[in-house]
C-alpha cells in the first residue's frame, strides 16, 4: 500500500475498513512501517506502542467479522500529544524529569477516542512544559517541520501535526493555550480546531498533583480534513461525568448550510500587528473563494475593541494562567525584574514578566477586561457567523534553539517584526473562549503552508468547521509536503 492510506482521511479509512476493502491490521501495519522508515527525518513520533496496536487491530478485525462495530473510528490507527495520558506510556510535558510518569489510566479523551473504535499507535512530541512554537525535547529531541526540515513545526502539538503532514498517523489530539493546536495547524499544512472553553473535558492532561483546571487552555483534534475535525469533536466533547453533572452539549445544528446564509468577516491585517503578504495574499485569495461560492464577505466589520489593548489584556491572562509552574528562585528572580520595569515599557518582555507575577487584585481587573472583550464578540457575532483571519504573520519560521521568545524576530514584508506579536491574532480568540478552526489555504512563495483561523461566537464550533469544511471544497485542500509525494510507504 502507498500513501493512499496513510494520507486517507480518518473518515475514508473507517469507511474502508467498514467496507473490507481493507483491515485494520494491514492498515496499523503500514502506518507503523510507515514511521519506520520515515519518522528519524521528522521525530514526530517519540513513543510507540506497536505490539498492542497489532493486537487491537486484530480484535478490530474480528469484531468486524462478527458483525460488530465499536464505532465511527474503528480500527483507525491514531497518535496521542505527549501531554495527554495513555495507560502504560510516559507524559513528560517536554520535562526530562517527567520521564518515569507512566500514566496508570487514559485521558478522557483518549478513553472516548478508543471507545470510539481508534487504536492508538504511540505518542508525538512536545516541548517543554507545552511552551514554545517550537517542539525541541530535552530527551525526545526536534522535531522538524515535513515541509522544511530547517523550519518548526509549531509547538507545542509540534508532533502531533508534523505526525499528520508527514502520513504517520490518521488523527491526533492537542492542547491549546497559546496556539499550541492552531500554530502546528498553520506551520504544517493540516487542520486543527481550538473548541470553545470548556467543551472537550481535560482529565488526563495535567502533570502529575495537578488537579485544577487551567484559564483558557482546551482540548482538541487535529485532521488533514475538516471532516475528520468535525467527527473527533463529536466524540471528544461533553461534560466530564466526575465533574459535568449540571450541564450537557447544547451545540450549534450540524450539518452545512447554504453557502448564501453566511457572513463572514476577513481580518488580514492589522496596523498594530503586521502580517507578511504571504499571509494576507492568501486570506484575500480565500475570502474571494467564499465570495464566489455566494458567502457573504466583509473586509472592514471588526469587533468594537483596541488591538493593542485586546493583546495586553491576553499576554497577561496567559502569563497568570501558567504561573504556577515557576519555581521560587524563579518567581522571586521576576519579581525583581519586574518591579525594575519602566511603567511606560509595553513590550512583549513586560507584559510576560508582569503577567508572570500579577497579583489576585490586578488578575481581577484583566478579568473585568476580558468580560469587555466577551462584550464585544457577542455583539460583533450578532452580525456576522464567523471572522477569518491569520493564525500568524508569518509561515514556519527557521528553527532558533533556545533563543527565548521574547527576543525572536520574523521578517514581515522584509521587516524585523517580534515573533510575539502573533499572540494577538492567536489571543483573539484564547482570551474569549471562542472557538477557532484553522484550516490551510494555500502554499507560500517560498513553498511554507499557509493557514487561516475561522473564529465563531461561542459554541459555534459547528459553524466554524462547516466553513473550513466549505474552504477545503472550494478553494484548498490538505497537500502532501514535496519530501514525501514520492513515497511509496
Amino acid at each position: 500500500m502507498s500513501n493512499e492510506i496513510v494520507y486517507a482521511s480518518a473518515v475514508g479509512l473507517a469507511r474502508k475498513i467498514h467496507d473490507r476493502e481493507t483491515s485494520s491490521r494491514a492498515v496499523v501495519d503500514v502506518f507503523l512501517a510507515r514511521i519506520a522508515q520515515h519518522n528519524p527525518a521528522i521525530n514526530a513520533v517519540v513513543v510507540l506502542q506497536a505490539d498492542i496496536a497489532r493486537r487491537r487491530a486484530e480484535a478490530a478485525d474480528a469484531a468486524r467479522a462478527n458483525g460488530v462495530s465499536w464505532g465511527p473510528l474503528h480500527g483507525v490507527p491514531i497518535t496521542v500529544k505527549d501531554s495527554f495520558d495513555v495507560q502504560g506510556l510516559p507524559s513528560t510535558f517536554g520535562l526530562a524529569a517527567l520521564g518515569g510518569n507512566i500514566a496508570a489510566r487514559d485521558a478522557l479523551t483518549v478513553e472516548r477516542l478508543q471507545a470510539a473504535g481508534a487504536i492508538v499507535l504511540g505518542k508525538t512530541n512536545v516541548p517543554p512544559n507545552l511552551a514554545d512554537w517550537q517542539t525541541i525535547h530535552p530527551v525526545y529531541g526536534t522535531t522538524r517541520n515535513p515541509w522544511d526540515v530547517t523550519r518548526t513545526p509549531g509547538g507545542s502539538s509540534g508532533g502531533s501535526a508534523a505526525a499528520l503532514a508527514s502520513g504517520f498517523s490518521a488523527l491526533e489530539i492537542g492542547s491549546d493555550i497559546g496556539g499550541s493546536i492552531r500554530m502546528p495547524a498553520h506551520y504544517c499544512g493540516v487542520w486543527g480546531h481550538k473548541p470553545s472553553f470548556g467543551l472537550v473535558p481535560g482529565r488526563g492532561h495535567a502533570k502529575p498533583g495537578s488537579v485544577a483546571p487551567s484559564d483558557i487552555t482546551v482540548y482538541g483534534p487535529l485532521a488533514r480534513s475538516a471532516g475528520d475535525l468535525a467527527l473527533a469533536l463529536d466524540v471528544m466533547a461533553g461534560p466530564d461525568p466526575e465533574a459535568g453533572a449540571g450541564w450537557r452539549l447544547d451545540l450549534d445544528p450540524p450539518g452545512p448550510r447554504l453557502a448564501d446564509r453566511y457572513r463572514v468577516a476577513l481580518w488580514a491585517d492589522d496596523p498594530a500587528f503586521p502580517v507578511d503578504a504571504s499571509v494576507s495574499d492568501a486570506l484575500h485569495a480565500a475570502a474571494d473563494s467564499l465570495r464566489r461560492s455566494g458567502v457573504d464577505v466583509d473586509e472592514t466589520a471588526r469587533p468594537a475593541f483596541d488591538s493593542r489593548d485586546a493583546y495586553e489584556i491576553y499576554v497577561h491572562l496567559l502569563r497568570a494562567a501558567t504561573s504556577g509552574r515557576q519555581s521560587d528562585a524563579d518567581w522571586d528572580a521576576n519579581i525583581a525584574a519586574a518591579s525594575g520595569l519602566d511603567p511606560a515599557d509595553r513590550s512583549y518582555r513586560a507584559l510576560f514578566l508582569r503577567g508572570n507575577v500579577l497579583t489576585h487584585r490586578d488578575w481581577v481587573g484583566f478579568e473585568q477586561r476580558r468580560h469587555g472583550l466577551i462584550q464585544a464578540w457577542r455583539d460583533f457575532f450578532s452580525r456576522y457567523d464567523a471572522v477569518l483571519c491569520p493564525v500568524a504573520s508569518t509561515p514556519a519560521f527557521t528553527l532558533v534553539g533556545d533563543t527565548p521568545k521574547h527576543a525572536r524576530q520574523v521578517t514581515v514584508n522584509g521587516k524585523d517584526e517580534p515573533s510575539a506579536n502573533d499572540y494577538f491574532w492567536l489571543g483573539l480568540a484564547s482570551a474569549s473562549y471562542l472557538p477557532s478552526t484553522t484550516a490551510p489555504i494555500g502554499v507560500s512563495g517560498a513553498g511554507l503552508p499557509v493557514g487561516a483561523q475561522l473564529i465563531g461566537r461561542f459554541g459555534s464550533d459547528r459553524t466554524c468547521m462547516a466553513l473550513a469544511q466549505h474552504l477545503e471544497r472550494h478553494h484548498y485542500g490538505f497537500a502532501i509536503p514535496p519530501l514525501f509525494r514520492k513515497a511509496i510507504l
